[in-house]
């Protein structure tokens, strides 16, 4: 009886015959909303780019491409690092998980202060979202992804917390799977983003 009641408390009481928890479905369905809502604003972003004769318009240089290239590849690393902390908590290696933890917060937050920077610094520089669809277009769905990774900055903050206070272990891996979804889920979307609307003007635009 005593097991079974420690197999309910280890599953934040779901048993282990019953699969996975329900919040774990949750952010299944909630990275699969937020994705087909990226979906929906990069076919606007393509629908706007065919009724323009110029994309980016006249007097707007196309993204770089270095830095956000660079920026990218930062972003990406963050879903093998924290793959890498998920490796290290089944294995009962806690310091692993927490090493690994660190550096996609780390990442994550690079990733963060150069979008910040862009949108502070540099963009407003050259326009802004009431100037032209591309703007309005450009400002929304980035911005839109760069809160994503925020919150998710905020996710591991938290996840850190907990470790620090003894939580999680091999048979408690639940709540990182769980938001580990959502972190390979935002990751994911970055690649579509960055191509769309860093790649493809530079390749096509004009």
């Amino acid at each position: 009886m005593s097991d079974a009641v420690d197999a309910v408390t280890r599953g934040h009481g779901v048993p282990a015959t019953r699969g996975r928890p329900i919040a774990f479905w949750g952010v299944v369905l909630l990275a699969v909303t937020e994705s087909m809502l990226f979906v929906v604003l990069l076919v606007s972003w393509f629908y706007l780019w065919s009724r323009e004769s110029q994309w980016p318009p006249a007097g707007v240089e196309p993204p770089e491409l270095v830095v956000s290239g660079i920026r990218s590849v930062v972003l990406l690393s963050t879903s093998a690092t924290i793959w890498l902390a998920e490796r290290g908590l089944r294995r009962g290696d806690r310091r692993a998980a927490w090493n690994w933890t660190v550096a996609t917060v780390a990442g994550a937050g690079f990733f963060l202060a150069t979008h910040v920077r862009e949108f502070v610094w540099q963009v407003p520089r050259e326009f802004l979202w009431s100037d032209h669809a591309y703007g309005s277009m450009y400002w929304t769905i980035l911005n839109f992804h760069g809160a994503h990774v925020a919150v998710g900055i905020i996710i591991w903050v938290f996840m850190l917390v907990r470790l620090g206070r003894g939580a999680f272990g091999p048979d408690d891996t639940v709540p990182f799977e769980t938001a580990s979804i959502y972190w390979h889920a935002v990751d994911a979307i970055w690649v579509f983003v960055w191509t769309s609307m860093y790649l493809l003007p530079n390749l096509l635009g004009g």
